[in-house]
């Protein structure tokens, strides 16, 4: 009996620090904001957040770019199930950390958005999106002029027990259509773009647990990418 009570205890302890950690976004105070040394915003959703990466946030690209870059410091401003479409209960332009960069005024802004923006009750078409998307970009630009921008798009979506949209009603080939839009965007506009869908594409095992997020090695790729473009700005 005692060992059963044990095992329930331990069961809820970790079922606990598994919902906290993935609401850690929401509860998280806003990181201290260092103006003296170069600064780099991450801006995104869990993918950036660093969810499936419990108990290891350090493992996340923005931390592992960190590491790479010399006296600079990396905020990671990811809000799991954010979207760039500011219509939905998860909009990135109604959180605290999106109006936080009114005062954080990075040297550079990493957006990284658009899985969240596939799930189907979400969802219109790509000229709908690519217009909330410019949007969400002309604001950040107008509230951090100086910022040198780079956006990352969604990665593959890969089935999981057998469902290809895995466990969050996300569209696999919508995910495909805003990375091809994205794309041409950022080529249109010259911004440095990360295209996961590039480097993750026939790479499930990034993807191990849900489809979705990925794992430590995947996260380092992309910091290794970033730390490639941020050095030849």
């Amino acid at each position: 009996m005692l060992l059963w009570i044990l095992i329930l205890l331990l069961a809820f302890y970790i079922i606990k620090r598994i919902v906290v950690f993935m609401m850690m976004d929401y509860i998280r105070p806003l990181p201290v904001y260092h103006p003296e040394v170069r600064s780099i915003v991450a801006l995104g959703d869990s993918l950036t957040f660093g969810l499936m990466l419990f108990p290891r946030p350090k493992l996340r690209y923005s931390a592992q770019l960190e590491k790479q870059l010399h006296d600079t410091k990396v905020y990671n401003l990811g809000v799991s199930g954010a979207t760039a479409n500011p219509n939905t209960n998860r909009a990135i332009v109604k959180h605290p950390y999106y109006r936080a960069l009114e005062d954080y005024h990075p040297d550079i802004l990493i957006v990284q958005f658009g899985t969240n923006d596939t799930k189907k009750d979400f969802w219109q078409d790509t000229t709908v999106f690519m217009h909330q998307y410019d949007s969400l970009i002309n604001n950040l630009k107008k509230h951090n002029p100086n910022a040198k921008i780079i956006i990352i798009g969604p990665p593959p979506i890969y089935s999981v027990w057998g469902r290809s949209e895995a466990m969050f009603t996300m569209n696999p080939s919508v995910a495909r259509l805003i990375d091809q839009a994205l794309r041409t965007y950022t080529t249109n506009h010259q911004i440095p773009y990360v295209s996961m869908m590039e480097l993750f594409d026939h790479h499930p095992e990034y993807f191990p647990i849900d489809g979705v997020h990925m794992n430590a090695k995947a996260h380092r790729q992309v910091a290794d990418k970033l730390s490639e473009i941020i050095n030849k700005l």
